[in-house]
């Protein structure tokens, strides 16, 4: 049995039996590189930064979404016509040579190892919520950092089933919270937080030109899916189908999160919040509830900073 032709060489590829067994990321793997890669810091503090243009922020949201939604069909489509391992680079490299696909292969590395030690820290500062003394012990904190990122190591280096499965269970914690407020939340808004609908009053086209700096950075991590594809199970449609439907997954919680915490927390009060979606969970359920989705103390300082300049 043969595989199709190879896209750069135009030979036919023979599968081997260690190619058939391979282990593979199945649909929902997929997804969830997709969903565990958008959702992050950019949307934890995206309420409180629109805040100052009221409900009518949420067409920003809509906008930014549809135009996710489309930049997600190219990745679709492209991982259709070159289902290989390296994603925009491969793309970049077929298109237009070598030097491009270096180019982008270089700056997309350094994106991912200067980011590694940002998210270590941020997942050893939530677990100062519920482990105070871990602030106040010698080295503590980066102990449990370089813990963490050598623990994602060593599941993936167990293999590609290893880290489609931890990602999956990753990516479910970090939704559950979340969907309780874009869902259950909507039973707590208080309609005259909403109130004025557009504060700033711009123009439909105005407002989406404000929000987008804003709304733009929470939906990086759209080409996730495509990196991984040559241990992508049919990658040609596997690909496109996680790619569409963690975008839309993610657009919607980001619509309806945001809405909720607008209709929950005043607009003064969310305005000067360096933690909104924990205020929001705090008005709900309680310090129980608000412990889960409060970031951590660097992100709270560089929320109170960014408020104090504007």
């Amino acid at each position: 049995m043969t595989k199709p032709l190879d896209a750069t060489s135009g030979r036919s590829q023979q599968t081997t039996p260690e190619m058939a067994t391979r282990p593979s990321l199945g649909i929902w793997a997929c997804s969830a590189l997709v969903v565990g890669n958008i959702i992050g810091s950019g949307f934890y503090l995206s309420p409180a930064a629109l805040a100052p243009y009221g409900a009518a922020a949420l067409v920003g949201w809509v906008g930014m979404a549809v135009a996710a939604m489309c930049l997600g069909l190219v990745f679709a489509r492209l991982a259709g016509v070159r289902p290989a391992t390296g994603g925009p680079y491969a793309y970049s490299r077929m298109a237009f040579g070598p030097f491009a696909g270096f180019l982008v292969a270089w700056a997309y590395w350094i994106s991912i190892w200067a980011s590694l030690a940002a998210i270590a820290m941020a997942f050893t500062g939530y677990l100062g919520v519920f482990f105070p003394n871990l602030q106040h012990m010698p080295g503590g904190f980066t102990a449990v950092s370089l813990a963490a990122m050598w623990l994602v190591a060593a599941i993936n280096m167990f293999g590609v089933r290893s880290a489609g499965r931890f990602q999956i269970v990753t990516v479910g914690l970090k939704l559950l919270p979340f969907i309780a407020i874009a869902l259950l939340g909507l039973f707590w808004i208080e309609p005259q937080n909403l109130i004025p609908i557009n504060p700033s009053g711009l123009s439909m086209l105005g407002l989406i030109s404000a929000t987008a700096p804003l709304t733009m950075f929470a939906f990086l991590g759209i080409e996730s899916a495509t990196v991984p594809a040559g241990d992508v199970d049919d990658p040609k449609r596997t690909i496109p189908r996680a790619t569409v439907l963690g975008t839309l997954c993610c657009g919607l919680i980001f619509i309806l999160g945001t809405l909720v915490v607008m209709g929950t927390v005043p607009r003064e009060t969310l305005a000067r919040s360096a933690a909104p979606f924990s205020d929001a969970a705090f008005v709900m359920w309680g310090w129980w509830g608000s412990s889960w989705l409060r970031p951590p103390s660097f992100f709270r300082r560089l929320a109170r900073s960014t408020a104090g300049r504007c």
